[in-house]
């Protein structure tokens, strides 16, 4: 499940970062710390949750919700791209991922 979840929330990433035109840049409403559009939340919780186990939901919501308190739009679009093009993600963004990875018990 950790492994699944993580390589998830890297392809949302990248397909996400193809997704988002500069007119829903221009739609941000405030909250988190750089709040995204909602379109981009919904299309990341669409890529990113493949079933309706509630697990994934926990992971997808808490991934977004940290990722929009850690990178600007811009910067997860470019993250996305650097992704899709076959870069390995930041440390900093793995360990977001990581703490999001429900504990096995």
């Amino acid at each position: 499940m950790t492994l699944k979840l993580y390589k998830l929330s890297a392809l949302s990433l990248g397909a996400i970062a193809l997704s988002i035109s500069p007119v829903t840049l221009a739609q941000e409403t405030a909250s988190p710390t750089n709040p995204y559009p909602p379109q981009a939340i919904q299309a990341w919780m669409s890529v990113c949750v493949r079933d309706d186990s509630p697990e994934a939901q926990v992971f997808c919501q808490c991934t977004i919700d940290k990722i929009q308190n850690r990178y600007t739009i811009e910067q997860f679009i470019q993250l996305g791209q650097n992704i899709q093009s076959g870069q390995k993600p930041p440390e900093e963004f793995n360990q977001i991922v990581q703490s999001c990875v429900p504990q096995e018990q």
